[in-house]
């Protein structure tokens, strides 16, 4: 996994996806997963930010911000060549924080340091976003802003970029079969499509599981004796669900038009992917031997749900690489670098 650019990557996502989509940086010698719990506080803390009297609200924020550069000095010290500028991939939740300061005491602290963030929900779902925003600095604290969502892409003037994987394989395969269709997913506003797809598909006889997040604990004597109810499920335990899986079940969020991380999942696991996102069909990962998109669960032939994955191709899964992420990123950015 060399690297074809110029820059160590310090990458910071706050939730437990993503130490997972993350490990390969373990392999990369110029990438660092960085974690800590100063997100919470900072993200909590710009609640108030504006609220603080005046003569408390800078030594505040350059409290967090110290704690911030430390942690990434901290971080790059162990790559292959810590002399080289980090370039920072951040989650969008730092977007504020960048604007109001963060940004250019990265520049400052860290000479020829650039700057990513990366949007892997819906804009619209996002608070104090989306007027302003640009991918070259039209919201000022970024040098490069990515969305996971075509569609969001073009709305906004950003760069469209997926959401990478690691080869997480190993840790949950093999594994013996337990499932035949699994879903496990927030709820949203897909009660109803959730409840056709299962009873159409539980009706022709195949063992499904599906597991529903978020639902009030009012409602969930109204779901079929077979549908479970949670209020949460950690990341590796749904991963390690999806290995004893034959097909995963993908159903996006109403307006996105953006793969999730079932197809990432699917792709590593060697597992068929069942999604009603017809935008599948364009993404660069799709396999229509291992993949189906369905409007109706009455389109989903029978054929397609007895029988297991075939060998995903191996330039598909070098697709999705974290290294193919970081090599873009860079790219991207010398292209940013060319237009100015």
């Amino acid at each position: 996994m060399k690297s074809t650019t110029s820059y160590n990557y310090l990458i910071c996502f706050p939730g437990e996806y993503y130490p997972v989509i993350f490990e390969d940086t373990a392999a990369c010698g110029d990438a660092v997963f960085v974690t800590w719990r100063v997100w919470k506080t900072l993200t909590r803390s710009l609640e108030l930010y504006r609220w603080l009297p005046p003569l408390i609200r800078r030594p505040f924020f350059y409290l967090i911000v110290s704690q911030i550069i430390r942690k990434n000095r901290q971080a790059s010290a162990v790559l292959e060549d810590p002399d080289k500028p980090p370039c920072f991939i951040l989650d969008r939740c730092f977007l504020r924080i960048l604007e109001l300061g963060l940004y250019d005491e990265f520049r400052k602290e860290f000479p020829g340091s650039r700057v990513v963030v990366m949007f892997t929900d819906l804009i619209s779902k996002c608070r104090n976003y989306g007027p302003g925003i640009s991918r070259t600095g039209g919201r000022r604290g970024a040098d490069l802003i990515y969305s996971f969502d075509p569609a969001d892409a073009m709305r906004y003037g950003l760069r469209f970029h997926d959401l990478p994987s690691s080869d997480f394989s190993e840790r949950f395969l093999p594994a013996e079969e337990e499932y035949e269709i699994l879903f496990i997913g927030k709820i949203k506003e897909r009660r109803e499509k959730i409840l056709r797809i299962w009873e159409n598909l539980t009706g022709r006889g195949f063992h499904c599981a599906f597991f529903l997040i978020g639902v009030p604990k009012a409602q969930r004597k109204a779901f079929p004796p077979g549908i479970r109810c949670c209020d949460w499920i950690p990341y590796e335990t749904y991963l390690r669900m999806e290995a004893r899986s034959r097909i995963i079940l993908e159903i996006v969020q109403s307006g996105s038009t953006g793969k999730t991380l079932r197809v990432n999942e699917a792709v590593i696991l060697g597992k068929k992917l069942l999604s009603d996102n017809p935008h599948l069909k364009t993404c660069p990962v799709y396999d229509p031997d291992n993949m189906f998109v369905f409007a109706e669960p009455e389109d989903i032939p029978d054929e397609f749900l007895r029988h297991r994955a075939g060998e995903y191709p191996v330039e598909l899964k070098k697709k999705i690489s974290l290294r193919t992420f970081l090599d873009d990123v860079g790219n991207d950015l010398h292209a940013v670098d060319e237009e100015k």
